[in-house]
């Protein structure tokens, strides 16, 4: 009896002692498993960091190389020996071509093109990502960042659906193929041939005179045709339709073209149209404020604020208030934050006058120095956004200081 008790106490030792090193083995193994990814290196580290090699010499794809962080694709079917990228996403072996490792089926290695991150072509076909879109003309085809895609026969334009998969890709009809271009790099929603003017996949109806010109594609589109300024904002309305001649109806935003000098003067919400007209953009819309103004100064610390012909104008940020004048600027304006100023001998924060405030002693406290709640000072007061929060000496200092 008792020698069959030490057996299964012996027993049941080496059970649990086989039992710990097999979850051991098994956890060393998961860490080297999990680590060969790190082994892996660049197929071409010249034209990608994604598409790796392992030490086994199997090929993987990577977005950019972080395995351990976003994950990998493993690609069995490619061909080992012919593999090569082509760009950071396409790649290609002897037999197939590939988009972010996954095989792009039916699309020819031999002939195929990199257009851009997404875009390729070969002898037969277009593809966005691994999306075999429609017939091009390899030999000609180009891509122009980020949505127009062009041959020598046709110009498409491309978007993806916001937050899903599906590709639409539209031709641009009557485009002229040999002269599209973006006129501003930076606008990638805008194209022309010199003669038309594409808004994405959409038409301005206006055949574009010699004199085309782009004069901003920022907040508004501004440009020359014809010796007019035609603007594109969205909710501009003019009370005097004699002054302007309204054209795309069909628009969302108004189409205004205007007569006299083409000219676009100031920054940010405020611009003066032609030396004449002065507007101010809300909540991404805009809004006349007056006809006749010769004069427009704008400040760069500040989008609330503008100068028009010697007034003092502020332009709420919500668009239900309309912007309004201040008075006439004063010789001691002075601009301390994008919110608080000083004219003629008064402080005001976001278009209301700081009651009681001192203009002399007003200032801008640094950074740190107080918590977020204090944004000014003067000799006496402590503001926060325009009111008054505690007294400017040691105690009310001491409660409102940064804890170091």
């Amino acid at each position: 009896m008792m020698r069959d008790e030490h057996r299964d106490r012996v027993n049941r030792s080496c059970a649990r002692r086989c039992h710990w090193l097999g979850r051991t083995f098994m956890a060393c193994w998961l860490c080297i498993v999990g680590a060969l990814p790190a082994l892996a290196s660049p197929v071409d580290a010249t034209v990608s960091r994604s598409y790796l090699k392992g030490w086994t010499g199997a090929v993987h794809y990577c977005s950019a190389g972080l395995c351990s962080k976003l994950g990998r694709r493993d690609m069995p079917q490619a061909d080992r020996a012919s593999f090569r990228p082509l760009s950071e996403r396409y790649a290609v072996d002897r037999q197939r071509v590939y988009y972010e490792g996954r095989e792009i089926y039916g699309a020819d290695p031999v002939t195929l093109q990199v257009l851009g991150p997404d875009h390729a072509a070969d002898r037969q076909a277009l593809y966005i990502k691994a999306l075999r879109i429609r017939e091009a003309d390899t030999a000609t085809a180009r891509y122009l960042p980020r949505h127009y895609v062009l041959d020598r026969h046709k110009v498409w334009y491309g978007e993806f659906e916001s937050g899903g998969s599906d590709y639409f890709l539209s031709e641009l009809k009557g485009a002229d193929p040999a002269r599209f271009h973006l006129p501003d790099p930076d606008k990638d929603t805008l194209g022309t041939d010199g003669q038309q003017l594409f808004l994405g996949k959409e038409v301005l109806p206006l055949k574009l005179g010699k004199d085309f010109r782009l004069l901003e594609s920022k907040n508004l589109l501004a440009f020359v045709s014809d010796a007019r300024l035609h603007v594109l904002a969205y909710g501009l309305q003019w009370p005097d339709a004699s002054a302007v001649r309204e054209a795309g109806t069909a628009q969302r935003s108004t189409w205004l073209s205007l007569p006299g000098s083409p000219s676009v003067q100031g920054n940010g919400p405020w611009r003066l149209l032609n030396g004449r007209w002065l507007v101010a953009q809300q909540d991404r819309r805009w809004r006349l404020l007056g006809d006749r103004v010769q004069r427009l100064t704008t400040f760069e610390e500040s989008i609330w604020y503008a100068v028009a012909d010697g007034m003092l104008w502020y332009a709420p940020p919500r668009h239900e208030t309309p912007p309004f004048e201040l008075g006439p600027a004063a010789a001691d304006l002075r601009l301390l934050s994008p919110y608080y100023l000083i004219n003629n001998g008064q402080v005001i924060h976001q278009g209301k006058p700081v009651a009681g405030a001192d203009p002399a002693s007003f200032r801008i406290p640094p950074k740190g120095e107080f918590k977020l709640s204090i944004d000014a000072m003067d000799r006496q007061w402590l503001y926060d956004r325009g009111e008054r929060l505690g007294t400017n000496d040691e105690a009310g200092r001491l409660r409102q200081r940064m804890p170091r």
